[in-house]
């Protein structure tokens, strides 16, 4: 008995490290192509990919992302041959088709009628199309391999996806002068390839009968998923609103220097707290089915400590050092703002993160879905506001400004609303020490942040990562004993 639990210990930690490395590779490759592309691209065309990109991922957000969150929750389903509940995926492939041809005429007639819609314009629209199929059929594609635990299928997906996207993009950019055009089709080309490659050689995806779904299933899947679509609109609504407004008051040029600002922290500090979701969602899932909500609350309120102690003390060192970080990785015609909007969007996306992957997770978890939509609601209530004043006052700062308060106050209401129905403690002994720790270590380092030639920061920014790294390892029993509750003993 001993050594079956030690060999089922060791092959968790081996599909744990598995899709780690395919997420922090995968990391490592987007956070490269931010570098290729803002050294490639002048502000203009940044602006324009950042525009449309943002357009695509609202859209996908608003008409698939509920679908992906559907699955996620519904799929999974141990006695079925390949753990997947074969007629909830008849029922989400049905929906999921179903949906991206009704979208091919409107965008096809975007395009013939030369109709400029939400900033973009028209000659976009067919390459949109392909570029949203493709995120629809990557995402699921994904998100049922780690249903299964198949690490490697993740890791091959999610690895090629970034390798191709980079590769194909700087080649069109680079030798065909395709600008911003260059690297949508990157993205959209390896994406697509990815996921037929992926489908076509699963034997779970090869079994589906679209449009055979029972209607038992369909409502299933609307029951569960209706809310979200709203909320999952709303949600990356209130993310992207920023460059709408950026674009409508100062133009596509200004679009691209504030979303570097952004794109760098999602690239680097916000993509290892998803790695953390990534792999941690399906466990959690799993203890909430087998062994009962209680197990399930507590490894939601450890994963809260893993999120801060990665989130935290990242974008305290960031920000912080923010003009040799700027320096260090973004051309430069892009520095001087990053260096001045960094320490605000840092604010703004750590709480961003905490809401998606610890208050929204929670809430699907108990199944109240329909609370989800408070959350992007009252956050697109401020931002608006907030950003348009913000803009007219002082321009791209005044907007950085204007999403860290948005944030802040929608993740405090939200958070009073989660806490009603699933127990998240935020407010313990282990997160006070760890948001402490990164506030000293952040002070630290702000009069240091004169230092920023590319050797200085680099030897700051290893400093103070070994230094939070050693604390943190000598108090690691300590922080995790106290994730649960507030206990001031």
């Amino acid at each position: 008995m001993k050594l079956a639990r030690t060999k089922l210990g060791s092959m968790k930690l081996s599909k744990g490290a598995i899709t780690t490395a395919a997420l922090g590779i995968s990391s490592g490759l987007n956070f490269l192509s931010l570098i290729v592309w803002t050294h490639l691209l002048s502000p203009a065309e940044f602006g324009t990919y950042a525009l449309v990109s943002a357009t695509v991922l609202f859209l996908n957000a608003a008409i698939f992302e509920w679908l992906r969150l559907t699955a996620s929750r519904l799929l999974y389903d141990p006695s079925a041959e390949h753990q997947l509940n074969p007629e909830i995926a008849n029922a989400l492939s049905t929906v999921c088709l179903g949906l991206i041809l009704l979208l091919l005429p409107v965008a096809l007639s975007l395009r013939a009628f030369q109709i400029h819609f939400l900033g973009v314009a028209p000659d976009w629209w067919p390459a949109m199309w392909l570029w949203l199929f493709s995120e629809m059929l990557f995402a699921i594609s994904t998100v049922t391999a780690r249903l299964r635990l198949l690490s490697w299928r993740f890791f091959a997906m999610m690895t090629l996806r970034s390798s191709l996207s980079l590769a194909v993009g700087a080649v069109l950019v680079w030798f065909f002068d395709m600008g911003a055009l260059g690297v949508a089709l990157g993205i959209l080309g390896a994406q697509i390839g990815c996921a037929v490659l992926g489908n076509v050689t699963d034997a779970a995806w090869r079994g589906l009968r679209p449009f055979r779904a029972r209607r038992a299933d369909l409502q299933e899947i609307m029951r569960y998923g209706a809310p979200l679509i709203v909320s999952s609109g709303l949600g990356y609504g209130s993310a992207v609103a920023d460059r709408y407004i950026v674009s409508s008051t100062l133009g596509q040029a200004a679009v691209g220097q504030y979303s570097v600002s952004v794109d760098l922290m999602q690239k680097t500090v916000i993509f290892l707290m998803l790695a953390v979701n990534l792999s941690a969602y399906p466990a959690i899932v799993r203890a909430f089915e087998k062994d009962g909500r209680e197990a399930g609350e507590k490894i939601l309120a450890e994963n809260f400590i893993v999120y801060l102690m990665i989130g935290a003390p990242a974008a305290a060192i960031l920000a912080a050092l923010s003009p040799g970080v700027a320096r260090l990785f973004v051309g430069p015609s892009f520095r001087d703002t990053v260096a001045m909007l960094l320490p605000y969007v840092a604010i703004a996306a750590i709480l961003k993160a905490l809401t998606t992957f610890h208050l929204s997770v929670a809430l699907q978890l108990v199944k109240k879905t329909k609370l989800l939509i408070i959350s992007p609601a009252v956050n697109l209530a401020l931002l608006v506001p907030s950003g348009i004043v913000g803009v007219k006052l002082a321009g791209l700062t005044g907007m950085a400004i204007g999403i860290a308060i948005s944030q802040i106050g929608s993740f405090a209401l939200f958070y009073l609303v989660v806490s009603r129905h699933v127990r998240t403690p935020l407010l313990t002994r282990s997160s006070l020490f760890v948001v402490v720790l990164s506030l000293v270590l952040g002070a630290a380092l702000v009069p240091l942040r004169g230092f920023s030639e590319p050797v200085a920061c680099l030897g700051l920014l290893g400093a103070a990562g070994l230094v939070y790294c050693l604390v943190i390892w000598r108090g690691r029993d300590w922080i995790m004993r106290n994730s649960q509750s507030w206990n001031p003993a």
